[in-house]
């Protein structure tokens, strides 16, 4: 509902003035009209924008009896003038008829209360959205059933179901992600774990997971190629890394080097992916942190081997750090077609005789 404004002119050369229209959009028959609902005549309070809009929420209050939960600054002739309005609205329309097409629309029917705003209080009030949604999405992968299949039991399995949706939403510490389940998220709550977690059970959770690493990551992969009717032709492989902010003295893999961050005074560790043309994950592996970008392809291979169907011819994509002319060899030799960018500049170019003509385009 609003107010229109009409421009008005009797003559060419006679003053200016405007008229006022209470009007309603409304959709009838899958159609979208405009009607007018009562003539407000040309008072000149209504050439002020500002009490307009007082007028018209005076209207809509007294139409719909809808009362306003804050009060008017307005004064008593604009007051006057709206209440006028309303009894002439009421003169014209009988609201006893029950027509669905009536404009204005039948009274509405909520029951509505004045509400002490600083008395309001808000108790248990977490975040839910993002969280149903990964709680959908691994339902979908059936992935509870898969690592029930593993051997682990209900409470483990609840554990890991939470861990992955919280990597997946947070990206955060596990510190840090078990302080977000217990004071701000839905997430523990989607899967009926009514018990406190800790960052202690979610570091147990990633090594549990990790030792059945490969049967999860091949069984995620198998299953989103069915549901999405993969083609696998094209593979994606590339390699990061990531620090520890302690000097993890006892591990075997994290070494010092320069992180991806810039940070050299951290031990990293080296991790490839291997993803498909449409961005989804087929394996990975970690390496120690001071593992040379070139040295990785070929457990690559043997992970593409293991985990590929043998009727599908593959194209690699791979970067300049591991396009060596060993590992290009390598490519050649198990077969695979390849795309990558070569270490030396290309000095002459021999155009093959079979084409025609060269076309010469400029952007």
């Amino acid at each position: 509902m609003y107010i229109r404004v009409v421009k008005k002119q009797r003559s060419k050369d006679s003053k200016v003035f405007y008229q006022y229209t209470l009007a309603q959009t409304s959709r009838i028959n899958s159609e979208v009209k405009q009607r007018n609902i009562l003539y407000l005549g040309s008072d000149p309070l209504l050439a002020d924008k500002e009490n307009r809009n007082i007028v018209l929420r005076i209207l809509t209050s007294k139409i719909f009896e809808q009362p306003e939960l804050f009060p008017l600054d307005a004064s008593d002739d604009i007051l006057s003038l709206a209440l006028s309005y309303y009894d002439k609205y009421c003169l014209k329309y009988d609201q006893n008829i029950d027509n669905p097409t009536t404009i204005p629309p039948a009274k509405a029917q909520a029951d509505y209360q004045n509400v002490d705003l600083q008395g309001l209080e808000v108790e248990d009030v977490k975040e839910f959205g993002a969280e149903h949604l990964c709680r959908q999405t691994l339902d979908k992968l059936e992935l509870r059933d898969y690592l029930l299949s593993l051997g682990l039991d209900a409470e483990q399995v609840t554990r890991s179901l939470i861990a992955i949706s919280a990597r997946a939403i947070y990206a955060a510490s596990e510190h840090k992600t078990s302080q977000i389940l217990n004071l701000n998220s839905e997430l523990p709550a989607c899967y009926g774990y009514d018990k406190p977690i800790s960052h202690k059970q979610l570091y147990q959770v990633s090594d549990l997971l990790y030792t059945h690493k490969q049967r999860i990551d091949s069984y995620l992969y198998q299953k989103i190629t069915d549901m999405f009717h993969l083609k696998d032709s094209l593979v994606i492989f590339d390699i990061s890394n990531t620090y520890f902010e302690t000097n993890k003295s006892q591990s075997k893999k994290a070494t010092w080097g320069n992180s991806k961050e810039k940070r050299v005074d951290c031990p990293i560790v080296v991790f490839t992916g291997v993803i498909n043309q449409d961005g989804f994950i087929r394996h990975s592996r970690i390496y120690e942190g001071n593992k040379p970008d070139s040295a990785t392809l070929s457990t690559m291979i043997e992970d593409l081997k293991a985990h590929s169907p043998k009727q599908v011819q593959q194209t690699i994509v791979i970067d300049a750090g591991i396009a060596k002319d060993e590992n290009l060899a390598l490519l050649d030799k198990e077969g695979y077609r390849y795309v990558c960018v070569s270490h030396k500049r290309l000095k002459d170019y021999v155009l093959e005789q079979s084409t025609p003509q060269v076309i010469q385009l400029t952007d």
